[in-house]
């Protein structure tokens, strides 16, 4: 009866969903939902297996140091069955807003295990820098400046990293699994793979295969035993069609919207904030970093932001997820047209939306033009990738049928491609989808309504 239970957990609460009209019914990710459920019994076999095997490892050291002591002539081996082995965790992907961060957090709140995370991916990777960068600091304090190579295993920080984020939970659940740049890559292979060998089971979501994680990117053929890693120990599920944005179609539902275009977005505060009085205040971060918001109502955790105040600086995810956890409702004024041209600005935007939607954070914005014409690639893409077959440049030096580089564009070392090519800017095309989508939802009078507006 417990594991019939068990098995509907997540699956009976999306029919409960679609029963009570908060969703529109969906086979796929009913279909996805019944895999979850079925990962979430296992998961609850396998942690009972797994303490009746450590339980008879222990007895059988206890018996082994008894004999030892008795017969101190004679070395026992230790020997014993092999452990239950782990289930292979889940990959969900698929395009925007078909409901993959939803199905994966009905999972992660229904599973029964006690030491678990939930975290988007790239808030995840800032906790891991920081993890590694304090213990490479502690062993230059301790040990001084290496002039080799060390390749003791226990010294290494990345397993020691990987082992101390295996301590602490048992599953891990990532939204949004991207990889972007090539310390990200290059890092993700030696951690999953200690989390893996060491039974951390892992559920991701991501708007792209895991055959296309950091595709075009800069040494990619170093990150091709990661691709093939994260394929054996997680099942693939695609979500969603393509044609449905979830997200998109729950925001048509709603009459009200918070976001403007235009130049003043005082009307709509009034109506979804009511008078509110704050001041110029100077935000203490990370590391000794401030942030300025041109208003603050501590009272209330309401905050005033320029546009190019959060994403023409130097701040990132860190700073982004501090104002989410600090602000109850943001105003976000002057948000400018995005492009892949200035992809600095966009990936910070992208990343500050993405800080807020998991915050819950209510939004008001107003910009220059509608969420579907906030995030241009199309022309841009045209001008600057050019023919995906022939690249113009060999070795970085132009065949002779290549236009001059813009003063914007790079060329990769060795292979000839330019910055339009690069993981990180290409990744940029699925994430302005991502974005838009959660802005039409987050903007939404429904948004504010769930989230006690």
């Amino acid at each position: 009866m417990f594991r019939s239970l068990s098995l509907r957990s997540v699956h009976s609460s999306l029919v409960s969903l679609v029963d009570r009209g908060a969703l529109k019914s969906n086979e796929s990710q009913m279909k996805s939902a019944r895999i979850l459920s079925k990962l979430d019994v296992l998961l609850q076999e396998y942690r009972g297996k797994a303490k009746e095997y450590e339980e008879v490892v222990r007895r059988q050291r206890e018996d082994m140091e008894i004999n030892r002591k008795k017969n101190k002539e004679k070395e026992e081996e230790f020997e014993t069955a092999p452990p239950p082995p782990t289930p292979r965790g889940i990959f969900l992907h698929g395009p925007v807003g078909t409901g993959k961060t939803m199905l994966m957090d009905l999972f992660y709140n229904s599973s029964t295990l006690p030491k678990k995370k939930r975290v988007h991916f790239h808030s995840f990777m800032s906790d891991v820098h920081s993890r590694l960068h304090r213990i490479k600091k502690k062993q230059l304090e301790v040990e001084g400046r290496s002039f080799h190579i060390d390749l003791d295993p226990e010294r290494d920080p990345i397993r020691k990293v990987a082992l101390t984020l295996k301590e602490e939970c048992d599953l891990l659940c990532f939204d949004e699994f991207q990889v972007t740049d090539i310390a990200d890559a290059l890092i993700l292979n030696n951690l999953l793979f200690h989390l893996f060998s060491n039974n951390c089971v892992i559920v991701a979501t991501s708007n792209r295969p895991v055959s296309d994680l950091y595709k075009g990117g800069v040494n990619y053929e170093y990150f091709k035993p990661t691709i093939v890693m994260i394929k054996n120990y997680c099942r693939e599920i695609e979500v969603g069609d393509s044609a449905l944005d979830f997200r998109t179609e729950k925001a048509k539902e709603s009459e009200a919207s918070t976001f403007i275009v235009g130049d003043e977005c005082g009307e709509i505060v009034d109506d979804f904030v009511g008078s509110w009085e704050g001041n110029e205040e100077v935000i203490d971060l990370k590391f000794g970093r401030v942030l300025k918001a041109d208003r603050v109502d501590s009272k209330r955790k309401i905050a005033e932001f320029e546009f190019e105040e959060l994403c023409d600086s130097y701040y990132g995810s860190s700073e982004y997820r501090a104002i989410a956890s600090k602000f109850d409702v943001v105003i976000l004024k002057n948000v400018k047209q995005m492009s892949l041209k200035n992809h600095n600005r966009s990936r910070r935007f992208i990343t500050l939306v993405d800080e807020l939607y998991e915050g819950r954070v209510k939004l008001i914005c107003n910009a220059s033009t509608e969420i579907d014409s906030l995030f241009v690639t199309d022309e841009i893409e045209e001008e600057w990738v050019g023919d995906d077959d022939v690249s113009p440049y060999v070795n970085g030096v132009s065949s002779g049928t290549a236009k001059p580089l813009p003063g914007w564009m790079d060329v990769r070392q060795g292979g000839g491609k330019m910055l339009g090519e690069l993981a990180s800017v290409r990744e940029l095309r699925f994430a302005f989808q991502r974005a838009g989508s959660r802005l039409k939802e987050m903007t939404s009078g429904l948004w504010w309504k769930e989230n006690g507006a």
